[in-house]
């Protein structure tokens, strides 16, 4: 490119608000503008003829790759690239488009825009000249009709890969130019703007009122400084719709400071406004979940600190232990307990289940043993509200391929969704049949049902049908999300049915069925209880002297010769000694953590052939691998089941 061509372009991009500069489609900067040499670290004047790739953290092919697609296509070319000074990086939007073609004797020469991604672009600094004096300038300069033209072309071609609307006027109002953004948003091409005054086609109104508002270019002409937007702007376009807008009007002057015209730029903030709109609805449910997850764990804590003072109390008091009052009472809390836990259960799955970090094991399962298992976890619950529910399960076996478990938290979610919002007493049906080759089974209940705005909503996160100030049902509205997304990693659907307020709901799960060819006979069938446990010698090892002495006392209740350890290197020398038969190990402990505990005592002659069970808070699926590589034989997460521990200590 010629000198005083360059010198042409630099003068161009030098008006444009973003960093911009000249290329060649080999990457060589030619010109630069004051905010790209800026961003590059570098005065003006010291960046032509420098590698584009130097000032780039991307990978050379990528650039490359940009450039060769900018520099074969006329339309502007997107893609983001990462401009590094030192050690610091900053994520742009680049914008590539050609001003000069490729010939057989020089590359193409590319005008590139960059804008920092966090950065939003919030005023557009008015162009210097108008159209017709931006020609006579380059005339001026270039004393050549081709520089002239080549000028022309450049201003064209920016203001065309400009994503924004800009449309500019003379100082009488009247428009002299419109970009195509502008004739999409205002409904006037170019050839029918031009020559209409701005009023006539750029005609906004309060979005509140709706009462005219003034034209940005009276106040330019008026003010003679950068004007933006009023706050809550409609632009009408010339069928008659309207969309919110914001941006600036600026003066376009010549070199004398006097005023040729305005240019307005301006931009669709519809997508801006719903996301606003979206992200405060999605903070008031984040407040609304902490409230109520504030409120879930007060309720079981009030419980157990409610229980603690009723026996403190009648031991100061010598009072006799009341059997049938000790007996509720240990039940309210086991209540509370296994309400923790599913608490906890759900908030968890709905993180492994979004980020992908949970694994299904799938086998054989008749879902009526899965139906009951549900039934028989959430008895307590039933009890508790005197829920009739009732099972009308299919005569034959329904088999899926499905996570038994999961599939049983599935419908132990919905049924304690239909216990919650029924009244005590109420009738719950579980229903199963196979339909069109799916198993499916319907959860119906009689309760206070859902409105019908509510229904398109219900599976979302923290979502809950009583919104009420009391709350009075209590939940996160984390269950029915929890139930969805495990049914979907089962190649399953879930719909809910409810003609509204007072008239009950009912929640249809559908499950594809194992080919009968397939199936197997009594899959997933044994219903047998655990057996009752002999006595052994236990172990116990945790940090936490409560939970250590709490699960001690428990094992010993049941008969067991019990010890405990509250470090790591304590319990490598009391199995050693003692060789128990198994050892309940909690993996967070400072110091000798569990982890290296087991290893030490699979490496042991005396210990190697312990039954070594985790037992901890941390139950996702990279846990139990990592515990199961080191050495543990069971994974159990707190608070845990008696009945479990009796089951593993039974078994390798």
């Amino acid at each position: 490119m010629a000198p005083a061509t360059a010198e042409a372009f630099a003068s161009v991009i030098g008006v444009l608000p973003e960093a911009a500069m000249l290329i060649t489609s080999a990457g060589e900067i030619l010109c630069a503008n004051d905010r790209a040499a800026a961003m590059l670290g570098l005065p003006p004047e010291h960046t032509r003829g420098q590698p584009l790739g130097n000032f780039l953290a991307d990978d050379a092919e990528t650039v490359a790759m940009f450039l060769r697609t900018a520099s074969r296509t006329k339309p502007m070319v997107p893609a983001g690239l990462t401009v590094k000074r030192g050690e610091s990086r900053v994520a742009c939007r680049c914008e590539g488009v050609v001003v000069v073609a490729r010939t057989a004797a020089s590359p193409a020469v590319l005008l590139l825009r960059l804008i920092p991604k966090e950065a939003a672009v919030n005023r557009f600094v008015a162009l210097n000249l108008r159209m017709d004096e931006m020609g006579r300038e380059i005339a001026r300069r270039q004393r050549a009709e081709q520089a002239l033209r080549e000028q022309t072309e450049l201003v064209r071609v920016t203001l065309a890969s400009i994503g924004d609307a800009v449309i500019a006027t003379d100082p009488a109002g009247r428009v002299t130019f419109a970009n195509r953004v502008a004739a999409q948003l205002t409904g006037w091409k170019q050839p029918e703007a031009v020559g209409r005054t701005l009023d006539e086609v750029f005609r906004i109104f309060n979005e509140v009122t709706r009462a005219p508002v003034e034209s940005p270019v009276r106040r330019v002409l008026r003010e003679g400084t950068v004007v933006g937007l009023a706050n809550h702007t409609l632009l009408a376009a010339r069928d008659g719709s309207m969309r919110p807008i914001d941006d600036s009007g600026a003066p376009i002057r010549d070199a004398s400071g006097s005023i040729l015209g305005v240019v307005l730029v301006f931009r669709d903030v519809t997508e801006r406004r719903s996301f606003e709109r979206e992200r405060v609805q999605a903070d008031r449910r984040k407040d609304e979940f902490l409230a109520m997850l504030a409120h879930e764990l007060r309720n079981p804590l009030a419980v157990f600190a409610n229980g603690v003072q009723a026996l403190r109390m009648a031991q100061r008091r010598g009072i006799k232990s009341d059997e049938q009052a000790m007996t509720g009472l240990a039940e309210a809390m086991e209540r509370q307990v296994v309400q923790l836990a599913r608490l906890v259960d759900d908030l968890l799955d709905v993180a492994r289940i979004s980020t992908g970090k949970i694994a299904l094991r799938r086998t054989p399962v008749d879902l009526e043993v899965v139906i009951r298992r549900a039934v028989e976890t959430l008895q307590p619950l039933i009890d508790a509200r005197d829920a009739d529910v009732v099972l009308t399960l299919a005569h034959g076996p329904l088999v899926v391929e499905a996570d038994g478990a999961r599939l049983a938290q599935v419908f132990g979610n919905l049924l304690a969704n239909a216990i919650k919002f029924s009244e005590p007493g109420g009738r719950i049906e579980l229903i199963s049949a196979e339909e069109s080759g799916q198993a499916v089974v319907r959860v119906v209940d009689q309760g206070i049902g859902i409105a019908p705005g509510m229904l398109p909503s219900i599976f979302e996160l923290f979502v809950q049908a009583d919104s009420g100030p009391a709350r009075e049902r209590g939940g996160l509205g984390v269950g029915l999300t929890v139930a969805k997304m495990i049914t979907g990693l089962h190649g399953g659907s879930i719909d809910v049915r409810s003609e509204g307020l007072g008239h009950g709901t009912e929640f249809t799960v559908r499950l594809p069925l194992v080919p009968q060819s397939a199936r197997t006979q009594g899959a997933d069938v044994d219903r047998a209880g655990t057996p009752p446990m002999a006595q052994r010698r236990i172990l116990v090892v945790d940090d936490n002297a409560d939970a250590a002495a709490s699960l001690a006392l428990l094992l010993k209740f049941s008969g067991h010769e019990v010890h405990v350890a509250h470090e790591g290197e304590a319990a490598l020398r009391l199995a050693e000694t003692l060789r128990p038969d198994a050892v309940l190990l909690d993996v967070g402990m400072p110091g000798l953590d569990g982890y290296e505990v087991a290893r030490r005592l699979r490496s042991g002659p005396g210990t190697k052939d312990l039954v070594i069970i985790a037992v901890t808070g941390y139950g996702a699926e990279a846990d139990r691998r990592r515990a199961r590589a080191a050495g543990f034989d069971h994974h159990l997460t707190k608070p845990i089941d008696l009945g479990s521990v009796a089951d593993l200590i039974t078994r390798r």
